[in-house]
């Protein structure tokens, strides 16, 4: 026995949840995010050149250096970028899932989704990726407030204050950023693999997962809401991301493999009620099916989350995974991606460097 219940919920109360591994930016925006991109994008651009080129259009009357006001124009610029790439994401989602649906109507688990049928892999290099964004927005965004605070000769005490929380919100965010690096470098991309495709409600579900640093793991399988929601009127209306788990059940992982750390199979009883399924196209509100898995290690601790295929799908087109068990040698039991690992080192490595270039120029003026 490689797993056990750790405890069977009946339906309860809904829990508020704090996730890293969100899921509603994939579809959540759409036409109108890319269109309010545009400005921010042409404004950015304009003063980033014009700021770091040192354009003759900006030198009357600019009361700050150049280079400062280049850092600004970067703000927006890279704002503009962000926003805008989530436009595109969320508007391709929209139009492949559009597409997929009409071929395959009444069916969505083909469109729901880009599911890889009997194998899940986490979202990995995704925390990564976005915790070196987070740093590098963070980073850029505090260069003319540290100007302002600290070397203008203008800045007061509060906005010291206020400058100096925002730095230890940056060392806070970087640490994080550098922490999931480390993560990645250790445990890679790590994979779930389904005994069938999809998961019905009320059926009994069988996971394989690999690996050997689960020994004393702790497993939740839930059910998740994640949705924006808006409070406030006129210039005080504020938009809040919210996550709420409205069902779950645990196991806790007691002897992986044996004890030979070849991974744990894991099973459970989805509830009967087809109407918790997975619905993973913002409208605005998704709701879907996750495994979590946390594995308290020494030195570095290992935790991911990973979407299961729950749909209500008639039993005759589930399909069986006839080679669902103990798979792969311990190599393979997770895939790490060293040629992004080295991008992100790289990224990091620069950001640091920038950061103490720009405090040094702030430093001479």
């Amino acid at each position: 026995m490689l797993n056990q219940p750790e405890s069977m919920e009946a339906p309860a109360p809904r829990i508020a949840i704090n996730k890293v591994d969100t899921r509603l930016d994939r579809t959540s925006y759409g036409g109108t995010a890319f269109f309010v991109s545009l400005p921010f994008i042409a404004i950015g651009a304009f003063f980033t050149l014009a700021g770091f080129l040192e354009w003759e259009v900006l030198k009357e009357g600019a009361n700050a250096p150049l280079w400062v006001i280049g850092a600004v124009g970067l703000i927006f610029l890279l704002s503009g970028l962000l926003l805008f790439s989530l436009a595109v994401r969320g508007l391709w989602s929209a139009r492949r899932q559009s597409r997929l649906e009409q071929r395959y109507p009444g069916e969505p688990w083909r469109y729901d989704y880009h599911w890889d049928e009997f194998e899940v892999q986490d979202e990995a290099w995704g925390r990564v990726a976005r915790g070196a964004v987070g740093v590098v927005v963070l980073s850029v965004f505090l260069v003319p407030f540290v100007w302002w605070a600290y070397f203008s000769n203008e800045g007061v005490l509060p906005v010291r204050i206020v400058t100096g929380v925002f730095i230890l919100l940056w060392l806070v965010i970087t640490g994080t950023a550098i922490y999931r690096v480390i993560q990645y470098l250790k445990f890679g991309t790590s994979r779930l693999i389904l005994s069938q495709f999809p998961c019905r409600p009320g059926d009994p579900v069988r996971l394989y997962l690999p690996g050997d640093h689960l020994e004393g793991a702790r497993c939740r399988l839930r059910y998740v809401e994640e949705r924006i929601e808006w409070r406030g009127q006129g210039k005080q209306r504020t938009a809040s991301h919210l996550c709420d788990e409205i069902h779950g059940e645990s196991r806790a992982v007691l002897d992986a493999a044996g004890g030979q750390g070849n991974g744990a199979i894991l099973e459970f009883t989805l509830p009967d009620n087809r109407q918790w399924t997975n619905s993973l196209v913002a409208a605005p509100t998704i709701r879907y099916w996750e495994l979590l898995v946390e594995s308290e290690l020494a030195g570095i601790d290992f935790r991911t989350t990973f979407l299961i295929p729950v749909y209500d799908v008639p039993r005759e087109k589930v399909r069986r995974n006839a080679t669902f068990g103990w798979q792969g040698s311990r190599a393979g039991l997770v895939r790490r991606l060293p040629g992004h690992l080295k991008l992100v080192t790289v990224v990091l490595v620069l950001l640091a460097g920038s950061w103490l270039l720009l405090t040094a120029r702030c430093s001479g003026g």
